[in-house]
């Protein structure tokens, strides 16, 4: 049984006075081949605001996004895997992913819908 040597590609950028950290999930190395590429994305592209009401609040907590992009890198669709348990800072790290620029995996040269998980960690 071959085991599975996940790779992780791992952004980490300070904007808007909170850590945003986004992480993607690349190919096992036994499985890749030589023309198999890792999508990613720039955070710096996206980077969200801090909503007001939740600066006020003193609101903090970390939301965690899948997000699925086709092979063209456009953005289709987004779900809460982990909550920040409030709903303002999960609303705002969605309105950020839609707007990032993705470039989609490439498997065998081409390039395909792509999954990428992105956590923010929302700190005043």
């Amino acid at each position: 049984m071959k085991k599975a040597a996940n790779r992780i590609l791992l952004l980490t950028i300070l904007a808007c006075g909170m850590q945003c950290t986004a992480a993607q999930e690349s190919k096992s190395s036994d499985e890749a081949s030589a023309n198999d590429v890792p999508g990613h994305f720039d955070m710096s592209t996206c980077a969200p605001a801090y909503p007001m009401t939740a600066k006020m609040k003193d609101e903090r907590g970390t939301t965690k996004l899948l997000i699925v992009v086709d092979e063209s890198g456009k953005f289709k669709q987004a779900s809460v895997a982990l909550s920040s348990g409030y709903p303002d800072l999960d609303r705002a790290a969605f309105a950020a992913a839609m707007r990032c620029v993705f470039t989609p995996r490439l498997i065998g040269g081409k390039p395909t819908p792509t999954t990428f998980t992105a956590t923010f960690n929302w700190q005043p």
